[in-house]
């Protein structure tokens, strides 16, 4: 029987839920009678085979979860197992609000609704309970990621169409990044907003483990190294198009945001 290793959500990253845990990089591990344990998955070791992990979400603890009852669903979308745990008291509304879905379907009589029956949980742990989504298929469907990214250009990124760039480097605690003007944004704010939104969403949100994050955020949307070990990314904005170029080299861990124009 393999031993149990419970993780939870890291506290300062909403989107710290993942599909499996080779790609899980916030994971809090607890062990009985030891402090809590960070695991990390930078250097690709793959440790599914030598534990059983189960989530808890992240208001609740090991012990609370060893006391409750277990309810398994699997999702319709990508059919992963997920379970949730529920008290006595809980459990018994989960009944009520399934069975009220099934009888009365074709009645015309509302079944509960399951967020007046449970106020306390979490919305992915509600959507988990009503549909069986698991936490990475709801990120997928639900997600409102506002930038996306591409691994080819549609836009024009001609010389004469750059506003300016930002150089980031990692000094092994966090990124120092600059920008440098070029063309220049003759005073759009609009448009100075959405440069910095973006230069936080890739340097804080994408890679903010640091250098390490580099290839993983290449690989995640298939984006192929060049020889010099160059991952490039492209996005659309709204008032700016951006160009990533994320250097993966030994002693050269940077990362450039080219800025271009939007097309009129």
């Amino acid at each position: 029987m393999k031993q149990k290793l419970y993780y939870i959500k890291n506290e300062t990253a909403e989107k710290a839920i993942y599909k499996n845990f080779e790609n899980q990089r916030f994971s809090v591990i607890e062990k009985d009678s030891e402090p809590p344990m960070v695991l990390s998955f930078f250097d690709d070791k793959n440790m599914t085979d030598e534990y059983e992990y189960v989530y808890i979400p992240r208001e609740m603890s090991k012990k609370e979860v060893e006391g409750r009852f277990e309810v398994e669903k699997q999702c319709p979308m990508c059919g992963t197992v997920t379970s949730i745990y529920l008290t006595d008291e809980d459990m018994n509304k989960y009944s009520w609000y399934s069975n009220s879905r099934f009888n009365r379907r074709g009645s015309g009589l509302p079944a509960p609704h399951i967020q007046n029956l449970f106020p306390d949980r979490t919305e992915e742990e509600r959507e988990l309970m009503m549909s069986g989504y698991c936490y990475w298929c709801q990120e997928l469907i639900f997600g409102e990621d506002e930038f996306l990214l591409m691994t080819e250009a549609e836009f024009s990124m001609e010389p004469d169409h750059l506003i300016a760039y930002n150089r980031a480097d990692h000094d092994g605690y966090r990124w120092w990044n600059k920008w440098f003007p070029q063309k220049g944004t003759d005073g759009n704010q609009y448009m100075v907003q959405e440069m910095n939104k973006f230069s936080a969403y890739i340097l804080e949100e994408q890679l903010g483990k640091g250098i390490s994050d580099i290839p993983k955020l290449g690989a995640y949307y298939g984006a192929e190294p060049s020889e010099g070990k160059e991952y490039h990314l492209y996005c659309e904005g709204t008032y700016c198009n951006f160009h990533v170029k994320l250097i993966n080299r030994k002693r050269s861990y940077n990362v450039y945001i080219y800025v271009y124009e939007t097309e009129e």
